[in-house]
């Protein structure tokens, strides 16, 4: 894959993965290993939400939601934006309150994490950690966070693919050009 960044003269920042890592996610014949993320907590938090309509309805099985809970248990305890919005203690709790009774935890986490909310600490983030060339697994974890929403939020890959070319493209050594895909 010929990367976008190769006019670039600065290889001392974190942008400069970033911008190789998101291509390799969302670069059409990519293995699926490293193709992008579909969920992220607060994602898998929405999917629970709609789903739980569905079950209502009778038109999916209860048990499609006990499926949904164990991811988000496991996506709770792994998500690093959830990390910067609560401590590692408060997000045990959760977790266990998920044992005890989905439904009311579920939708407890759900008003806790709000959209919104989830979005900003991904970009702040993805920000505080892309200055630094040496912060590769962060800058990882904050960009599978930010894409799954991206991604769940209705942009397509094909879209997001496009302005990240148009934006760099070009040589970038101008932290506040970096900033504009934020």
């Amino acid at each position: 894959m010929k990367y976008i960044t190769q006019d670039w003269t600065s290889t001392k920042d974190g942008y400069l993965f970033f911008v190789q890592r998101l291509q390799e996610m969302l670069f059409h014949y990519s293995d699926d290993i490293v193709k992008a993320p579909v969920h992220n907590t607060q994602t898998l938090l929405e999917e629970y939400v709609d789903t739980e309509k569905d079950v209502v309805k009778g038109s999916i099985k209860q048990y499609q939601l006990d499926i949904i809970a164990k991811e988000i248990k496991s996506s709770l305890m792994t998500d690093v934006i959830v990390r910067e919005l609560y401590k590692y203690e408060v997000i045990e709790e959760m977790a266990k309150f998920l044992d005890k009774d989905q439904r009311t935890a579920v939708h407890y986490i759900f008003n806790k994490i709000p959209k919104k909310k989830y979005y900003e600490i991904c970009c702040k983030y993805l920000k505080e950690n892309l200055s630094e060339s040496n912060r590769k697994t962060e800058i990882e974890k904050g960009l599978r966070a930010w894409l799954a929403f991206l991604l769940w939020h209705g942009y397509s890959s094909e879209y997001i693919y496009r302005f990240l070319r148009n934006i760099f493209e070009e040589s970038i050594n101008d932290p506040e050009k970096k900033h504009r895909f934020f």
